[in-house]
């Protein structure tokens, strides 16, 4: 079981130009490319459920706290969530998606953030083992997405760690990277989980 806290935002074809900037600057890397099925679940924003390179992924959420502002500049939609995460083994069955399931192609990039043992929030080398060094943290993620032959793009925040402070950690991180002039404003318009984004779309297509 992994607890996590999060916010995200959607946009269709690309990134507000002055967004786009600021994650070039912070993830120089190239992105990662992968392509993720989803199944179809029209009658729930509270669950999610995918295959994602041959592992079986369950996703539920466990607190939905609306929308809320970390200040003048980024609001949106927090959540609380709980993964859970198969080998492919158990899910053989799942490799081969039917009409229920929906492909999502993604070109992904990370940036992880953690909470030293000073209490500060600090930059992740890329290099790093998170598995192995990392307990409690943010990931922001920039990702372009295709589906239903559309082009999207997400902004995410990921924080991890124990479920009492998961909250804390989203919200400090978000807060640290405000200090910087240059951070773009997030709005709420814009903002919903995957699990919403993809009935949304689901029904519109």
């Amino acid at each position: 079981m992994y607890p996590t806290m999060e916010m995200r935002w959607f946009w269709p074809d690309c990134l507000p130009l002055v967004v786009h900037q600021w994650f070039d600057h912070q993830m120089p890397s190239p992105p990662s490319e992968r392509e993720d099925w989803y199944l179809c679940l029209p009658d729930t924003v509270n669950l999610g459920i995918k295959v994602r390179e041959g592992k079986l992924e369950i996703k539920k959420r466990l607190i939905d706290r609306g929308i809320v502002s970390i200040n003048d500049r980024v609001e949106g939609q927090l959540e609380q969530w709980v993964k859970w995460g198969f080998e492919s083994s158990s899910v053989i069955d799942f490799t081969h998606p039917s009409d229920t399931w929906l492909s999502v192609k993604k070109a992904r990039q990370q940036q992880t953030y953690i909470l030293t043992n000073t209490d500060q929030i600090e930059r992740l080398e890329a290099d790093t083992n998170i598995s192995t060094t990392v307990t409690q943290g943010c990931n922001l993620e920039r990702v372009e997405l295709s589906v239903f032959d559309q082009s999207w793009v997400s902004i995410g925040f990921e924080a991890f760690g124990h479920e009492a402070s998961v909250e804390q950690t989203l919200k400090r991180t978000i807060s640290h990277l405000l200090k910087q002039a240059e951070f773009p404003s997030l709005t709420s318009e814009n903002s919903c989980s995957y699990p919403k984004w993809l009935k949304q779309l689901v029904q519109q297509n």
